[in-house]
């Protein structure tokens, strides 16, 4: 008898223990076929546009010194007019930016997974400019007191892909937002470009703190990270681009109830996604319309 329990536990101990293979799931990815996705070559040459540069702000609304990252952008912006995007961005996995009960959270996974493909940072507020790892500096993201510097080293930069936006919303028939690409290459390359599609919102009124603690209950929050349309490394666009080669695609969110359409923009840009470059070869921002 006691062998016979003996044999018994044993086929039950390796029945529970059984390894399962990992979950394939065998349902095809649903692709919406509605939206443009082409490339041509174009018999029309353009002339190359000014190129704009990407602050990516990553703060938190519990990060005392995140409002002057904020001014220095809004300072930067009026220094250089319409050659600044911005976007801030919430990550995860910090104090500094766990919400206030009751208010709005600004974090998403796609933030959090920024942070990590960007490199990482010291602490908070922390950025990067246009993705450039400066040779003075050990890691892309860095501290706002030197962003003046390094964009000064960006600002003459040129572009060889210039970027054309349209955007089409409708409220009272659909809850979804478009935004329609077009890439148009005004030289030849040997390198490969991905796209990046973020839809960001201002003019947020919430909580936030200040230097020695104080809190502003009426802080307004501008260039909010709300969702990435694309992967939130961004998604191959081309390889190898000869002059005159145009890439149209067209992205689709919906606009979620907590989101005021009217104070949302997409924010597009063009960059390298290797680990020796990340760099950002162009961004164009347009408002939801």
């Amino acid at each position: 008898m006691k062998k016979l329990l003996v044999v018994f536990s044993i086929i039950v101990f390796f029945t529970a223990c059984e390894e399962e293979g990992p979950y394939i799931n065998f349902e095809p990815e649903i692709v919406d076929t509605s939206l443009i996705d082409t490339t041509y070559i174009s018999l029309t040459s353009e002339n190359a546009q000014t190129k704009n540069i990407l602050i990516e702000d990553f703060t938190g609304v519990n990060c005392p010194n995140c409002p002057k990252a904020a001014q220095k952008i809004h300072d930067l912006q009026a220094q250089y007019p319409d050659r600044i995007v911005a976007v801030s961005i919430h990550p995860e996995g910090f104090a500094f930016t766990e919400p206030f009960s009751c208010h709005y959270d600004f974090r998403t996974d796609d933030g959090t997974n920024l942070l990590s493909f960007l490199g990482n940072c010291t602490g908070l507020p922390s950025g990067g400019i246009d993705r450039v790892k400066f040779a003075s500096e050990s890691r892309i993201l860095i501290n706002f007191t030197s962003w003046s510097g390094h964009l000064s080293e960006r600002i003459n930069e040129t572009t060889d892909v210039n970027i054309h936006l349209s955007s089409s919303y409708k409220a009272d028939s659909s809850d979804f937002a478009k935004v329609l690409v077009k890439a148009h290459y005004t030289e030849n390359l040997s390198d490969t470009h991905y796209i990046s599609v973020f839809l960001v919102e201002s003019n947020i009124v919430d909580w936030q703190i200040k230097p020695f603690g104080i809190i502003d209950s009426f802080y307004t929050h501008n260039h909010v990270f709300r969702d990435a349309l694309t992967m939130y490394n961004g998604e191959l666009l081309f390889e190898q681009a000869e002059k005159n080669r145009v890439i149209e695609k067209e992205y689709k969110v919906e606009i979620k109830s907590e989101w005021v359409a009217e104070n949302c923009s997409f924010l597009v840009f063009i960059h390298k996604s290797g680990i020796a470059s990340k760099e950002v070869i162009h961004v164009e921002e347009i408002e939801i319309e």
